[in-house]
């Protein structure tokens, strides 16, 4: 029988630890999940912008409530703070932002192996 070597961390706690290093100033594509969380758990005094993939940019963190607008969800399902200066697109925008290379910060990306 083996046990574990170490408690987990919590969903909460990888959230943390992983917006330590984000860029302040940053433009962020927070992505699903797990990513998601690290809007609200910033260390004190950092800023970023947030880009979520399904078109919108600009938000400063997701909204806590569960009864925000269904018309404004990133592609988690999560709803976005509404800020000025947001900017709403379609998805094909979107990913052209990614691949430019207009955002700081992306998660990581499976790939098929194909060429």
């Amino acid at each position: 029988m083996t046990t574990d070597p170490a408690p987990r961390l919590s969903r909460t706690d990888i959230a943390r630890r992983a917006a330590l290093d984000l860029p302040d100033g940053g433009i962020v594509n927070l992505g699903i999940g797990i990513p998601a969380l690290c809007s609200n758990l910033l260390p004190e005094g950092v800023e970023l912008r947030y880009h979520a993939e399904n078109g919108i940019l600009g938000f400063s963190e997701m909204d806590t409530k569960l009864d925000g607008d269904p018309n404004i969800m990133d592609a988690g399902g999560n709803f976005p703070k509404l800020v000025p200066g947001m900017a709403f697109f379609d998805s094909v925008e979107s990913f052209g932002l990614i691949r430019g290379g207009h955002i700081d910060v992306t998660g990581p990306r499976r790939t098929t192996g194909l060429r």
